[in-house]
């Protein structure tokens, strides 16, 4: 339990933010919660991802973290995410909303009593630069392969393809829709994966 007066620390806002994600997925039979989800290229790690219909992350800027990495985060997730969520404290608010893309959503966590709760001050706009080969970069070259047999297509690719060349050809034989629904697939087939 969270004492009043403390600094809000990433644990004590990812406790909350699951929570409220729970609540928020409750309608939702085939939602899936990532923790830590690496993003290769540029490097990043999101703190939180729902996989349902939508890929959607979850970035948390606790009271005691830096915003000196934001901007760089925000370039990778921009690649990947449907939606993105800023999920912070009254110590960063101001200076945050100034460095992220006007689409992403922002949840302001407060203190009622020795609860911590999220409160939406913006809904996540839909993410029109998202691409094909930014969401394939995130998977495992086995889920890559799993991909192209799906798809009927692993006869044609060489066995020995590398992981980038295996993402280049998914790229330029697959439409983008069809591949960013099968990683999604693949991402909730994770162990690491959680039903919300």
């Amino acid at each position: 339990m969270w004492v009043s007066g403390t600094p809000l620390r990433d644990g004590d806002i990812r406790a909350s933010l699951h929570g409220w994600l729970k609540r928020r997925h409750a309608a939702c039979p085939d939602a899936w919660l990532l923790s830590e989800l690496k993003i290769p290229r540029p490097s990043a790690r999101i703190d939180l991802a729902v996989v349902n219909g939508e890929l959607a992350g979850f970035e948390i800027k606790s009271d005691v973290d830096s915003l000196t990495r934001l901007r760089r985060q925000a370039e990778s997730y921009n690649g990947v995410f449907d939606r993105v969520y800023l999920v912070t404290t009254d110590r960063h608010i101001k200076e945050a909303t100034t460095i992220i893309p006007n689409w992403w959503g922002v949840a302001l966590m407060l203190h009622k009593g020795h609860e911590i709760e999220a409160d939406l001050i913006r809904e996540s706009g839909h993410n029109c630069h998202a691409r094909a080969d930014s969401i394939l970069y995130m998977l495992h070259k086995s889920e890559l392969d799993n991909i192209a047999i799906r798809l009927g297509l692993r006869e044609s690719f060489s066995v020995r393809l590398r992981h980038a060349d295996l993402v280049e050809k998914l790229v330029m034989c697959v439409d983008v829709d069809t591949l960013r629904s099968e990683a999604k697939t693949a991402l909730k087939q994770r162990r690491t994966a959680m039903h919300l």
